[in-house]
C-alpha cells in the first residue's frame, strides 16, 4: 500500500548540476538537458506527472570555470533572476546575445555566434546565464537561446556588490 501512495507522490526539481568540458560533448550534454526539461523527463518546469507550472522557465547558469571546464547549473526561474539579469544590462555589467533556429542546439550555436563577433569584450566569466525559449513558445515557432555575458564594466567600482 505505501508504494501505490509513493507512485502518486508528485515532485518537481529546483535545479540540476553538472561538470562539463567546454568542448563538443559538452555542448550535446547541455542540449539534451534542455530537450529532457522540455519534454518533461527533467521535472525542473513541469512535475513528474508533466504538468508545467506557470511562469517558471529553465535559466541555466556557467560558473566555476577552470581550465577547460566549467559547472553549468540549470534552474527553475519565476522571472525574477531574468528581471535582475536586465538590470545588470542596463548598468552595464552582462551583454545579451540572442540565437534562433529550428533547434536548441542551432539556437545555441547561433548565440555563441553572435558572442564570437565581440571577441574583444573583456569577459569576466562570472554571471554568465542562458535561457532557451522553445518553439511552441516563440511567436515565429522558432527555438530562442538568450545567453548573458558577465563583462567588465570599466564604470563599475569593482570592490562594490552589484
Amino acid at each position: 500500500m505505501k508504494i501505490k501512495e509513493c507512485d502518486k507522490m508528485t515532485y518537481r526539481l529546483d535545479e540540476i548540476s553538472i561538470r562539463v568540458k567546454d568542448d563538443k560533448q559538452g555542448f550535446e550534454t547541455i542540449n539534451e538537458i534542455y530537450e529532457d526539461i522540455f519534454n518533461g523527463k527533467i521535472p525542473l518546469i513541469k512535475n513528474n506527472k508533466r504538468k508545467s507550472y506557470n511562469n517558471l522557465i529553465p535559466l541555466g547558469n556557467y560558473e566555476n570555470y577552470r581550465d577547460d571546464e566549467y559547472t553549468f547549473t540549470v534552474f527553475a526561474d519565476d522571472l525574477d533572476t531574468l528581471f535582475q539579469i536586465h538590470k545588470w544590462i542596463n548598468y552595464g555589467d552582462i551583454m545579451e546575445f540572442e540565437g534562433s533556429g529550428s533547434t536548441i542546439d542551432q539556437a545555441r550555436k547561433d548565440a555563441r555566434h553572435q558572442l564570437a563577433i565581440y571577441w574583444g569584450i573583456e569577459r569576466t566569466f562570472t554571471n554568465d546565464f542562458e535561457t532557451i525559449v522553445p518553439k511552441y513558445d516563440s511567436k515565429d515557432g522558432k527555438v530562442y537561446c538568450y545567453l548573458y555575458v558577465g563583462i567588465k564594466n570599466r564604470y563599475r567600482d569593482y570592490d562594490s556588490d552589484y
